[in-house]
């Protein structure tokens, strides 16, 4: 199962609060995966493929009116089934009167549900859970909400703005798709819906990642240190030896000497370890002075 599938079924079993949480939580079901027929016999009728998305259909229309939608099932080409639930007016007219207005004539809007910020994740709930997809947490952090109109986009944006989040909005093969990018958003976002353990889960992955990427920094900037001080090491010997074949090592005044042996013996050690090894020490400013004036010496020695 996906990580998507997986934090659908815990919003689909989570709790479904009080009465107006209820019915916003079917307000946004209805506009995603509803469709009124009216006419003179009218009929609300629900399609989606996940079963548990059903099952809480069922269960809101029931816990809100006493009654049971009919569910059918029909098999897909690809697989698994395609769930139908129809509620006839004649049998639930308050569900018509709740969804679409005393006269049924409205027009059903998200923002009309989501007067209280409880009421708010009910239809981000409802939102995901019909028209939602997220990204597996470790490989990449990616959160939409498929609209079948722009303006459901701009009110699934607006009710995700109501709780602080960044959401935009793209347009791809003719829907419109509000995404919200960033582990902490979607984080927020999980949590504000109900999905906790999904969003311990993803807390979990971006802490491990974050770990990895410190890991590979520190690794990355060490092994460029090591890089950088053979390379130095490196240049520095080919300078002494230059010097050696010249005029010999005994040749340097000052202590140039001591450096220039030590460093011959230990081409691995840092500037500050090379200092500790001599006698007296020295600091690792006094190393690379020394280190340098050899450098000029033997500069001379190659120009003349």
């Amino acid at each position: 199962m996906s990580f998507s599938s997986e934090i659908k079924l815990e919003l689909a079993k989570a709790p479904d609060g009080k009465r107006h949480c209820r019915l916003a939580l079917l307000a946004s079901l209805t506009s995603f995966s509803g469709t009124l027929r009216r006419g003179d016999a009218p009929v609300l009728l629900w399609h989606t493929d996940n079963e548990a998305a059903a099952a809480l259909l069922a269960r809101l229309v029931h816990r809100l009116y006493g009654k049971e939608p009919e569910m059918h099932k029909e098999k897909r080409s690809r697989g698994g089934d395609s769930l139908t639930l129809t509620l006839p007016f004649s049998q639930c007219p308050e569900a018509f009167a709740d969804l679409f207005g005393p006269d049924g004539q409205q027009a059903l809007s998200l923002l009309t549900f989501a007067r209280k910020e409880c009421c708010v994740r009910a239809c981000l709930r409802g939102a995901f859970l019909a028209g939602g997809t997220l990204s597996n947490p470790d490989r990449f952090y990616h959160f939409e909400i498929s609209c079948k109109s722009e303006s459901l986009a701009e009110e699934v944006q607006e009710l995700i703005a109501r709780l602080g989040i960044k959401a935009g909005i793209v347009t791809r093969k003719g829907t419109f798709v509000v995404y919200v990018k960033g582990s902490e958003g979607i984080s927020d976002l999980l949590g504000y819906m109900g999905a906790t353990k999904g969003m311990l889960e993803m807390e979990n992955a971006r802490i491990i990642r974050e770990m990895r990427g410190n890991v590979n920094r520190k690794v990355n900037c060490e092994t460029a240190n090591i890089h950088k001080t053979a390379n130095a090491s490196a240049r520095q010997i080919e300078d002494i030896l230059l010097i050696s074949e010249k005029s010999g090592i005994d040749s340097l005044p000052n202590g140039l000497d001591e450096t220039a042996r030590l460093r011959i013996e230990y081409p691995e050690c840092s500037l500050q370890e090379l200092g500790q090894l001599h006698d007296p020490p020295i600091g690792k400013s006094g190393v690379n002075h020394r280190l340098r004036r050899i450098s000029a010496i033997a500069g001379k020695m190659r120009n003349s």
